[in-house]
């Protein structure tokens, strides 16, 4: 399928995730430490289903009015014949299954962000669901981001993009274990990127907008501001567009160093132990 760069306001789901020749935020993420190419290779084209997605996928479906179909199967949980059954004919149509039980939570979780002063603001104006597709100037490398939701671009205003995030939990300091863990401090710099590179902002702002899964479903919004993390998140990207770029040309997808790697003990444990032998 030919793709024309730029904005993309209708693209279905499943044409945007099968344009593998474009690199995603996703594949950004395979191709950083400790992550290698060899992961990223073996992860074009394979789809995961897990319940814990299907949550996070069903409760930007309902936030953002758009997204895969949910179905609702009346289940208290997956290990029943039918329930399986009627989970994996939803995967087979494209669609989210989920329990009737996480259906409540997801009710939870769009109220309590309604509720939250800055949250719903966010997503006041623009449109939801919008894939990008551009060439990273610097290596030749084409690109793709789908945004949770795009707002309107004002004449004169910063555009402010919110990405939806559904986590355990959205306390900063624990979030941003798992935006590390994640590579988010990736993404966001690769859809700003996108944003720059079409023309959309100069300097786009990139908020995550973070919702736990169990009650009280607290909200919390977040960025990566620090300029020393942002540098670091800038150069990463750029680090593993280049990778990328190598490896195609090569059509070789290293994975870990094949010598005798040394191993160092965290800090944390030096500490643990130094207090344990003292």
């Amino acid at each position: 399928m030919s793709i024309n760069p730029g904005l993309h306001y209708d693209m279905p789901h499943a044409d945007y995730h099968a344009a593998h020749d474009w690199l995603s935020a996703s594949g950004i993420k395979r191709l950083i430490p400790p992550s290698t190419p060899a992961h990223f290779k073996a992860a074009q084209g394979v789809e995961e289903h897990k319940p814990s997605f299907d949550v996070g996928k069903a409760a930007h479906a309902r936030v953002l009015g758009a997204g895969e179909e949910v179905v609702v199967v009346e289940a208290d949980d997956w290990r029943s014949k039918d329930a399986r059954l009627a989970r994996d004919a939803a995967y087979e149509l494209g669609k989210v299954p989920i329990l009737a039980k996480d259906n409540v939570v997801i009710d939870g979780m769009a109220a309590s962000l309604g509720a939250h002063p800055i949250a719903p603001l966010l997503f006041a104006t623009g449109e939801p669901e919008v894939s990008a597709f551009w060439t990273d100037p610097a290596t030749g490398v084409q690109c793709r981001a789908r945004f949770d939701w795009l707002p309107e671009k004002v004449e004169g205003k910063r555009l402010i993009v919110p990405d939806l995030k559904t986590a355990t939990t959205a306390a900063p300091s624990e979030f941003a274990k798992a935006a590390a863990r994640f590579a988010y401090y990736a993404q966001q710099e690769h859809y700003r990127d996108g944003l720059m590179t079409l023309g959309i902002d100069s300097d786009p702002a990139f908020l995550f907008v973070v919702i736990e899964k169990e009650a009280p479903y607290l909200v919390a919004v977040a960025q990566f501001a620090d300029p020393g993390d942002v540098r670091l998140a800038r150069a990463a990207v750029d680090r593993a567009r280049r990778v990328y770029s190598e490896c195609v040309a090569t059509d070789t997808w290293p994975g870990y160093p094949t010598g005798v790697n040394d191993l160092s003990l965290p800090n944390w444990l030096h500490y643990d132990l130094e207090e344990y032998i003292a």
